[in-house]
């Protein structure tokens, strides 16, 4: 049996931040769950699970909430298990998102199992010997954990080992996922290695985890099929999980990403530097946020603005933050750029004539930063 794990892909996310490219960044979180749904149909899965936030909120639109089921209703295996997540949590039946969703995937005759209650759900009908506990959130927060139940009701019945006792849950895990409040239905990887499920796929964290190459995992986080921003700088996929029975026979991931985000901070000594930023990103699919701090004499100063516009015009998105960056001052800085007798011009002068460098360029400095 194979499964298909995915989660975060927070479609209808409104990137707000990036302008003039919103619109492509809220379509290609789509685009990154048809590569999964195809992904898993390439590799002939039975099962194709969406551990949480499969919607970036309730209030998603209508429109958006059907394209995502034409999508998942693409999918050739024998079950869909969509777990609601803390961005997309449960309210009821009839609740948004999950209500007018299910209904579109029940009309395209899909078989849908909405993991919505925190109980057992057997999979025979399906004619797979699994068994799911689901970890569902009912809040956007919440200090407790989803998973405590499984401890008291997940049980093999007569030493059945040919069947998958399968965990799916969405909230921090201690040591893997930033949650300074724990205020993300906080669990442990003592409480999931002390439960009696064999595998456990969580979502929420965006980063993937394991690394490739753990042996004889328990715990799957699928991360974000589509990076969302300049903190999540892996490509973006999806695990492929091959069962026998209850046990892991292999795994591997998927590429499912269409775009990148990197970030760099760069002390910068000449202008050529900044050219050779992000070489190693494609340019038609990167976003890159770049840093810049130092000080560059005058000469190699003007240089700067042309190597900033062709870095802009290289890549996908492009930002440079230069507040860190500022030109070693001197006389020529002076007479450009300060009225002669002014204060400023009185000031630095004076410093630069006494040979105090130092003291001229954090004059230059402070004197840039309050403006005239």
């Amino acid at each position: 049996m194979k499964i298909f794990a995915t989660a975060d892909l927070h479609l209808g996310m409104k990137f707000s931040t990036f302008d003039d490219i919103r619109g492509d960044l809220s379509r290609a979180r789509f685009g990154a769950l048809e590569r999964c749904v195809k992904a898993a149909n390439d590799e002939k899965c039975d099962l194709f699970v969406v551990a949480g936030d499969l919607f970036d909120r309730q209030n998603i639109s209508g429109n958006d909430i059907n394209r995502a089921a034409a999508l998942l209703s693409r999918f050739e295996g024998a079950a869909l298990l969509i777990l609601p997540g803390n961005h997309d949590f449960y309210t009821g039946a009839e609740g948004k998102p999950w209500g007018d969703f299910v209904r579109e995937l029940e009309s395209a005759s899909s078989p849908v199992v909405m993991l919505s209650n925190p109980q057992a759900y057997d999979l025979d009908h399906f004619d797979l010997q699994v068994t799911v506990f689901p970890g569902p959130c009912t809040a956007k927060h919440s200090a407790v954990d989803n998973i405590s139940w499984v401890q008291g009701q997940a049980t093999r019945q007569g030493g059945d080992m040919k069947r998958l006792l399968l965990g799916v849950a969405h909230g921090s895990v201690e040591g893997l996922s930033p949650d300074f409040n724990g205020e993300y239905y906080p669990m442990t990887m003592k409480q999931l290695e002390d439960s009696p499920i064999e595998l456990w796929i969580i979502g929420h964290t965006h980063r993937p985890y394991p690394a490739e190459g753990t042996v004889n995992p328990l715990l799957f986080i699928p991360g974000a099929p589509e990076p969302d921003g300049f903190d999540c700088r892996h490509e973006g996929g999806g695990w492929v999980l091959e069962c026998s029975g209850a046990k892991l026979e292999s795994y591997k991931r998927i590429s499912t990403g269409a775009y990148r985000f990197y970030e760099k901070r760069m002390e910068v000594e000449d202008v050529r530097s900044i050219g050779k930023a992000f070489e190693d990103a494609q340019p038609e699919s990167s976003l890159v946020s770049l840093t810049l701090s130092g000080a560059l004499d005058r000469q190699e100063y003007s240089k700067l603005q042309p190597v900033l516009k062709e870095l802009k015009e290289r890549y996908f998105y492009c930002r440079v933050n230069l507040d860190g960056l500022e030109e070693i001052v001197g006389r020529e800085t002076v007479e450009d750029e300060f009225a002669p007798g002014s204060f400023p011009h009185r000031l630095i002068g004076s410093f630069l004539e006494g040979g105090d460098t130092d003291a001229a360029q954090i004059a230059y400095r402070l004197i840039r930063e309050t403006g005239p």
